[in-house]
């Protein structure tokens, strides 16, 4: 695909590793070759590092529109399915903690980044992350709603 698209009187990195592949020792070859390795994972790292590590949690659908999670059953979109195990997914950001909330957990590690604290929580063995900009005390108790939440069928 890159020898098609590069613009004429030009070369791509990958274009000039393959002439070079040709004349060159291995040494030089496999130093380019990692070098666009490098250049490729890069990129790929920080864009999957800013959109973000999803929460995936092991649910069973206990009835049309209900799951059964650690906090006990939540009405969601289950698709029509029932009496199967599903994985309930949402992303840190889709959390807000309030003591109003419907899910609970004791935070064990916080991390501040970019306006935003990033906290990882665990309820009943099982851990996950979620975002706050208010800053709360490690070891404490709390509740948070999930405003947005998919269920995934494996």
């Amino acid at each position: 695909m890159t020898i098609l698209v590069y613009p004429p009187g030009h070369e791509t990195l990958p274009i000039a590793l393959f002439t070079i592949m040709a004349n060159s020792p291995t040494d030089v070859v496999s130093a380019l070759s990692i070098i666009i390795v490098v250049m490729t994972l890069l990129p790929s790292l920080f864009i999957a590092g800013f959109v973000g590590e999803p929460n995936i949690i092991q649910v069973k659908i206990v009835g049309k529109g209900r799951v059964l999670t650690p906090w006990g059953e939540l009405v969601c979109n289950t698709k029509g399915q029932e009496g199967e195990n599903a994985y309930l997914f949402f992303r840190p950001h889709q959390a807000k903690i309030d003591d109003s909330g419907h899910c609970y957990g004791t935070m064990i590690h916080r991390d501040f980044a970019s306006r935003v604290y990033k906290y990882c929580i665990s309820t009943s063995g099982i851990e996950f992350k979620l975002q706050d900009q208010t800053k709360h005390d490690i070891g404490k108790f709390i509740k948070f709603s999930i405003r947005k939440m998919d269920i995934l069928f494996f």
